[in-house]
């Protein structure tokens, strides 16, 4: 198992994540923004306490049926929007 820079145990799914936006962290001198897609509200707070740099959108399912309330208060909150995206 991985662990992050306190000495902390991390799940193999979480890990996956952190891993990968370490390595987008890493990009973004390059780039001017960093964007995910279909992060839920758990992935997100478990990245952001641990990142440098907030992912600036979230893109995700986002239509009448599936409004995402929860979701759209924490990305308010910590200052990156939904980015909607329907099917086809």
């Amino acid at each position: 198992m991985a662990c992050d820079e306190s000495g902390r145990t991390i799940q193999p799914d979480e890990s996956h994540t952190f891993v990968e936006w370490r390595e987008m962290e890493e990009l973004l001198e390059d780039v001017r923004q960093g964007r995910v897609c279909n992060f839920s509200i758990k992935t997100l707070t478990e990245l952001l306490p641990r990142a440098s740099v907030v992912p600036a959108v979230n893109q995700v399912k986002l239509h009448p049926c599936l409004l995402q309330h929860e979701l759209f208060e924490l990305c308010s909150a910590v200052g990156h929007r939904l980015l909607a995206c329907q099917e086809v």
